[in-house]
């Protein structure tokens, strides 16, 4: 699919590049996480994810609506949160974060943006081995939608962190279907 630059991101910052044309999905500044997108000189963004793409975790998201703008913050999150089970206290280890679900489909609108709030509620200390050992953390995530703001779903997810006198590594969130 093609896609005329004016078409997907006519209420997005456009900044020029050089040879390139950068699209800044947010305008904030001063540690915010801004999203790049380029697209040719012609103005056009020809997007296909490959079939052999590990990660893949970029794409485009089909919004509808004028106005494309998240509407989701920390604090009416946490509010829409409780109601859905989220108990927080002085000890509750909450954090928020935007990610990209991806559809893992070759499509050009082949994901879609999450809002998370997450709750750790627990850790597991484990050995493998001599040398390996690692800690798996276990969360309630709270699912929102950040363009509408509204409330999708409750799960459980975990995330691993691993390590030896050699190498380590931890993942991100991933389906807690232990």
């Amino acid at each position: 699919m093609v896609a005329s630059k004016n078409e997907l991101f006519s209420s997005f910052q456009v900044v020029n590049l050089n040879r390139f044309t950068g699209v800044n999905l947010n305008r904030r500044t001063g540690g915010s996480l801004n999203r790049f997108v380029v697209v040719n000189f012609t103005g056009f963004c020809n997007y296909v994810p490959s079939s052999d793409d590990f990660w893949n975790n970029y794409g485009f998201e089909n919004v509808n609506g004028e106005k494309k703008t998240f509407k989701i913050d920390i604090n009416s999150a946490i509010e829409v949160a409780k109601q859905h089970g989220l108990i927080v206290t002085d000890s509750s280890n909450i954090s928020e974060f935007l990610t990209w679900e991806n559809f893992k489909k070759q499509t050009f609108y082949n994901g879609q943006f999450r809002y998370y709030i997450t709750d750790l509620t627990s850790k597991t200390e484990y050995k493998s081995g001599q040398d390996r050992q690692g800690i798996i953390y276990r969360y309630d995530v709270y699912s929102f939608n950040p363009w509408t703001g509204e409330f999708v779903e409750k799960k459980k997810m975990k995330s691993r962190h691993e390590w030896d006198k050699a190498s380590g590594h931890s993942t991100g969130l991933m389906p807690d279907n232990d």
